[in-house]
């Protein structure tokens, strides 16, 4: 899993992950880059679309 996560977002994206998740929504910078990078689409609430 890529950069150096804290042990509860490494457990969300490897949930989402095994569930096959269709979006994972996240506010945390890390957490979001780290899922972004494992493949899973990220949407950040308040963010631009």
């Amino acid at each position: 899993m890529p950069g150096n996560l804290c042990s509860t977002d490494a457990i969300h994206v490897a949930t989402a992950i095994r569930l096959q998740t269709d979006v994972l929504i996240a506010y945390d910078f890390e957490l979001v880059t780290a899922a972004t990078e494992a493949g899973l689409s990220v949407l950040s609430p308040g963010e631009a679309q």
